[in-house]
Protein backbone atom coordinates (compact mmCIF):
# COMPACT_ATOMS: atom_id res chain seq x y z
CA UNK A 1 0.00 0.00 0.00
CA UNK A 2 1.67 3.14 -0.89
CA UNK A 3 1.86 5.46 2.01
CA UNK A 4 -0.55 8.60 2.15
CA UNK A 5 -0.20 12.07 4.13
CA UNK A 6 -2.47 15.05 4.45
CA UNK A 7 -0.68 18.44 4.24
CA UNK A 8 -2.76 21.73 4.49
CA UNK A 9 -6.30 19.44 4.44
CA UNK A 10 -4.94 18.32 0.81
CA UNK A 11 -4.05 14.55 0.70
CA UNK A 12 -1.11 12.90 -1.24
CA UNK A 13 0.09 9.29 -2.01
CA UNK A 14 2.89 8.56 -2.78
CA UNK A 15 3.72 5.95 -6.35
CA UNK A 16 5.24 2.91 -5.10
CA UNK A 17 7.37 2.86 -8.50
CA UNK A 18 8.77 5.71 -8.66
CA UNK A 19 8.52 7.87 -5.08
CA UNK A 20 6.78 10.75 -6.61
CA UNK A 21 4.02 12.50 -4.65
CA UNK A 22 1.03 13.15 -6.33
CA UNK A 23 -2.48 15.08 -5.05
CA UNK A 24 -5.09 12.48 -4.60
CA UNK A 25 -8.80 12.73 -4.08
CA UNK A 26 -10.08 9.75 -1.65
CA UNK A 27 -13.86 8.82 -0.80
CA UNK A 28 -15.27 7.67 2.36
CA UNK A 29 -14.85 4.15 1.81
CA UNK A 30 -15.83 2.88 5.91
CA UNK A 31 -16.76 4.61 9.08
CA UNK A 32 -16.59 3.37 12.96
CA UNK A 33 -17.45 4.97 15.96
CA UNK A 34 -14.62 6.97 16.04
CA UNK A 35 -12.84 7.11 12.97
CA UNK A 36 -13.29 7.17 8.84
CA UNK A 37 -11.25 5.77 6.54
CA UNK A 38 -11.06 6.96 3.12
CA UNK A 39 -9.51 5.72 -0.12
CA UNK A 40 -8.10 7.04 -3.30
CA UNK A 41 -7.42 5.62 -6.27
CA UNK A 42 -4.49 7.06 -8.30
CA UNK A 43 -2.52 6.06 -11.18
CA UNK A 44 1.29 6.39 -11.61
CA UNK A 45 4.02 4.78 -14.10
CA UNK A 46 1.22 3.07 -15.40
CA UNK A 47 -0.25 0.95 -12.59
CA UNK A 48 -3.70 1.68 -10.76
CA UNK A 49 -2.85 2.47 -7.12
CA UNK A 50 -5.04 2.38 -3.83
CA UNK A 51 -3.84 4.72 -0.75
CA UNK A 52 -5.91 4.93 2.43
CA UNK A 53 -6.19 7.66 5.21
CA UNK A 54 -7.78 7.32 8.39
CA UNK A 55 -9.33 10.53 9.54
CA UNK A 56 -9.92 10.97 13.33
CA UNK A 57 -13.53 11.99 14.09
CA UNK A 58 -14.05 15.31 15.36
CA UNK A 59 -15.57 15.14 19.35
CA UNK A 60 -18.94 16.29 18.15
CA UNK A 61 -19.31 13.89 15.46
CA UNK A 62 -18.77 10.75 17.92
CA UNK A 63 -22.29 9.14 19.32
Amino acid sequence: MPPARIVDDKFYAQCQECGVWQEVFPVVAQVDTYFEFWQAQFLCCGRQQSAWFTIEKADDEVH
